[in-house]
């Protein structure tokens, strides 16, 4: 039958009923795809191919070939209601499976723009506040349901699939720092890593240094400083890149000959780079919020990676929704926010802060989490918390010279310990030391 001859009513309704047609004419040509198809029932628009789209899983689950005959048995009375030339009208107008994916997105888009208006209806009857307003655009956006939940059963399956695939032996992003990575696992979506430290300890240089290290990897990176200006990061942050002084950097009359050639050598690469800086001055986590996402978007469509981290340079700083709050409540509200947007992102968030005032106190002034500035919501929000400690600061003649130590306070899922960097300060670059002994 064709498609020219065929009674195809669908083709003759809208495009949205149009591509769910395509999507299960599609699977009924080819029934591997419906394990790929990321669908569900309620992102039909049409009640018939809701019906057969709720067969079909049900079929799935139950090892029942997925085929037309078996689907019509499945369909019982229903199919008095759809027809049978509804489902013969649909296969025939596959004329390739190849474009399966298309119409799925076109499904999926349509779907989200019908839960876009009704969420916006909901808004306009103050039936929403706007941060549940943002927060169910948010889960629409990233594809997930908000308060989505599994059965040990599901998990243990999940959890066999995923040990059963073969991998990296570091689960997460790597940093960079080869000992680090193995401590940690590398960086994982949904973590709140807390990094703490005294002025003049290098948390900005660790964080630039992290974010480099991953950039060249091909993930990108999203940082947010609420200090300096972009122009300033990215001096600092190229100084790291070419081994040229950021003081130079600062000013061409100061940049010989052999730094313009060492610049011209690396700017290329630089430049390319998946890192998008932002001067974080008055923003709210509101609005990292969405930069996130505009960025990630932008990741995607210019370097084609689906990878991110995010950083942000520092806590005290970002701006509260609520400024009559006192500090300990303003930065227990930041954390919190920033947790559960690292989760509901799938994003791996790293978070400076600053530390108290009682390590100078201290004979032994290696940080504590205690140390932790304003708020101890912070150490329990963390999955992860480390502090860096430089020990020439407070002792000009120590033996650990030029080095940072990077001390893992808390993990949820591993151990703590101390990972020692090289710190060429002049550059602001850090480099590992030891290489791990994998067990």
């Amino acid at each position: 039958m064709s498609n020219e001859t065929s009674n195809v009513s669908f083709l003759k309704t809208n495009q949205t009923f149009e591509a769910e047609a395509m999507v299960i004419g599609s699977i009924l040509q080819d029934a591997d795809l419906l394990a790929t198809c990321v669908l569900d029932v309620s992102d039909f628009q049409n009640p018939k191919n809701q019906i057969i789209f709720t067969a079909l899983r049900q079929m799935e689950n139950e090892q029942e070939p997925i085929e037309l005959p078996s689907l019509v048995m499945a369909l019982e009375d229903s199919i008095d209601t759809i027809g049978f030339d509804y489902l013969v009208d649909a296969m025939d107008a596959v004329i390739t499976t190849g474009n399966f994916n298309f119409y799925v997105d076109k499904v999926r888009e349509s779907s989200k723009s019908r839960e876009a208006k009704r969420l916006a209806l909901e808004f306009a009857e103050d039936n929403l506040t706007i941060d549940e307003l943002l927060h169910q655009l948010t889960a629409l956006e990233l594809g997930k349901q908000v308060g989505e939940s599994q059965t040990m059963k599901e998990i243990m399956t999940d959890m066999f699939r995923d040990l059963s695939t073969e991998k990296d032996l570091i689960t997460g992003i790597r940093s960079g720092f080869s000992e680090l990575d193995y401590m940690l696992d590398g960086f994982k979506g949904g973590e709140l890593i807390v990094v703490g430290a005294r002025p003049a300890m290098g948390k900005t240089a660790f964080v630039l240094n992290v974010g480099k290290n991953i950039s060249i990897g091909g993930v990108g990176v999203s940082l947010f400083n609420y200090e300096m200006g972009t122009l300033q990061v990215g001096r600092r942050l190229f100084a790291s890149i070419a081994n040229i002084k950021t003081k130079n950097l600062s000013n061409g009359s100061r940049m010989s000959p052999e730094h313009w050639e060492t610049f011209a050598a690396h700017a290329g690469s630089a430049a390319d780079m998946p890192i998008n800086i932002h001067k974080a001055t008055g923003m709210t986590t509101r609005m990292i919020r969405q930069a996130i996402i505009q960025d990630r978007k932008r990741f995607e469509r210019d370097y084609n990676t689906t990878k991110h981290i995010v950083m942000i340079d520092y806590l005290q700083l970002i701006a509260s929704t609520n400024p009559t709050d006192n500090q300990n409540q303003r930065v227990s509200e930041i954390s919190r926010d920033l947790k559960v947007m690292a989760q509901q992102l799938d994003v791996t968030i790293i978070l400076l802060s600053q530390l108290s005032r009682g390590v100078e106190q201290r004979q032994d002034k290696r940080p504590m989490m205690s140390d932790l500035r304003d708020s101890g919501a912070v150490e329990q929000d963390a999955d992860v918390v480390m502090m860096l400690y430089r020990d020439e600061y407070y002792n000009p003649e120590s033996v650990d010279r030029d080095t940072v130590e990077v001390i893992v306070t808390k993990q949820r899922e591993g151990a703590t310990g101390t990972v020692k960097l090289l710190f060429q300060k002049e550059f602001g670059k850090m480099l590992s030391i030891e290489e791990p002994v994998y067990t």
